[in-house]
């Protein structure tokens, strides 16, 4: 059932942050004592700065419309529209690109070159993978490899 609500969520939630001219980072759903708590972060599209909070408030206010307007779920819900923050995970491509030029963090599920974690300047970001600058050498790191990433602030 959770999952069929996280579904609906992010069908509902990405033409709405699409037609605000802002980028959709991710959509949490969770359940807690019959309540829904969605968690819909989103951010400007890149080189455009960070999103500010009246953006969110507004984001909120035409999620829950359409929430409540279309959703059976909808009388039982808790939604936080809200920036991802500097310290979110990187996750795939668009995130690297975001941090191009920047320090990041990398744990790794399997070793990657002997290492399972790396630090260092994101330097190209290509399909499936991107170049860490490291102080010993760079490195290719295979986007499905990671375990987490982070920028380091």
């Amino acid at each position: 059932m959770l999952d069929d609500i996280q579904v609906d969520v992010e069908k509902l939630v990405a033409p709405v942050v699409e037609q605000a001219g802002l980028d959709l980072i991710e959509v949490i759903v969770l359940q807690k004592q019959g309540t829904y708590q969605i968690e819909v972060l989103i951010d400007r599209p890149l080189g455009l700065g960070g999103i500010g909070l009246e953006e969110c408030a507004d984001v909120n206010k035409k999620l829950a419309e359409t929430f409540d307007l279309t959703q059976s779920w909808a009388d039982n819900y808790e939604l936080v529209v809200a920036s991802p923050g500097l310290d979110r995970p990187l996750k795939n491509e668009k995130d690297f690109r975001r941090v191009l030029g920047q320090e990041v963090r990398v744990l790794l599920k399997e070793k990657v070159d002997g290492k399972g974690e790396y630090v260092g300047i994101v330097k190209t970001v290509e399909p499936g993978k991107f170049l860490l600058g490291c102080k010993a050498k760079d490195v290719v790191v295979p986007l499905d490899k990671i375990m987490k990433a982070v920028q380091n602030i």
